[in-house]
């Protein structure tokens, strides 16, 4: 039999017909229109995960962080602040908790095995290092191995009394005429800091002397390569009388003038004891996902801690990652 277009004329023209077209063009429609929301709604709760996720490590981190700062001022009064810093990076598992329904309208706490929360922490100690914004010219032009002529000018731009501007990030030092041939950034770094005196508005300067690495003592004592090695095998130092006694040299010829703040321009008040650190925290949540890799969100903060008064002060902080 031989089918052509007018075989479906009484078809389209019943209502049946057109019925069961619409029908079918509906339910079409709305099979879209449900996978879409499907898929944006598995997009949106995993957003939504994520983002508690991210929420969550940055609280873990940042009690982390309160759980050391009590720590330091406990070590640092008691005496046993080295076996903290000597202790190299630790971690610290967090059980992660979450609710469980019992029945009957019973919620209760118990620790999931589907994430990890960890938080990883690890001490420095900062007290062998100088501020760069407070030392004298001399000192920035050995530390640096600059001319005098560029020290005077670095000095300069981070004198506040003369309208200067405080070096916060030592990385900058590149970009102010200093040559990465004379001196490598991680040299930079173990000999000075922009954050180990405190704020600008009220700096406390001190150097600890048994702390203090090989350029810094040649800095501010004036020393030669063997007089160095000779102060680095005595130490540690019970008192700056001891190591002047070492030295054998009048204090007038040292870089930086001992004596109080108040009392001379570049006084430091020099200590055998450590009182600034920089701290890092390193937040991590691990959270299994179902046919999938396990996902990992992680939050780090890096902090400047200076003791004043026997109480640990965050004088600055940044964040890593």
């Amino acid at each position: 039999m031989r089918i052509n277009k007018w075989n479906f004329i009484p078809l389209i023209k019943s209502n049946t017909g057109v019925a069961l077209i619409i029908a079918v063009s509906l339910l079409g429609i709305f099979s879209l229109l449900g996978m879409y929301y499907v898929r944006s709604s598995e997009i949106d709760l995993k957003r939504v995960s994520l983002l508690l996720d991210d929420l969550r490590v940055r609280e873990y981190t940042r009690a982390g962080l309160n759980v050391v700062l009590t720590e330091i001022e406990k070590r640092w009064g008691n005496g046993t602040i080295e076996e903290l810093i000597s202790k190299g990076e630790f971690q610290v598992d967090v059980p992660y908790y979450v609710s469980i329904y019992k029945g009957d309208g019973k919620v209760e706490l118990d620790v999931s095995d589907t994430v990890r929360v960890s938080v990883r922490i690890k001490v420095y100690d900062e007290s062998g290092k100088v501020n760069i914004n407070l030392v004298p010219v001399s000192v920035i032009q050995k530390i640096l191995k600059v001319d005098g002529e560029t020290a005077r000018r670095l000095k300069s731009e981070f004198d506040l009394q003369s309208g200067g501007r405080w070096l916060y990030v030592l990385d900058e030092i590149y970009s102010k005429g200093v040559s990465p041939d004379n001196i490598s950034l991680e040299d930079i770094y173990k000999s000075l800091s922009t954050w180990n005196a405190g704020s600008p508005d009220n700096p406390i300067p001190y150097l600890n002397v048994n702390k203090a690495s090989s350029d810094v003592l040649k800095a501010v004592f004036n020393l030669n390569d063997a007089e160095v090695e000779k102060v680095i095998s005595a130490r540690p130092f019970k008192s700056l009388e001891e190591l002047i006694n070492l030295i054998g040299k009048d204090p007038s010829s040292f870089n930086i003038k001992i004596g109080n703040l108040s009392d001379t321009e570049w006084a430091f008040p020099f200590t055998g004891k450590s009182n600034s650190f920089k701290v890092v925290v390193t937040g991590e949540l691990k959270r299994e996902v179902l046919g999938s890799h396990p996902r990992t969100t992680s939050y780090s903060l890096e902090v400047g801690i200076v003791i004043v008064d026997g109480k640990a002060k965050v004088v600055w902080n940044r964040l890593l990652k």
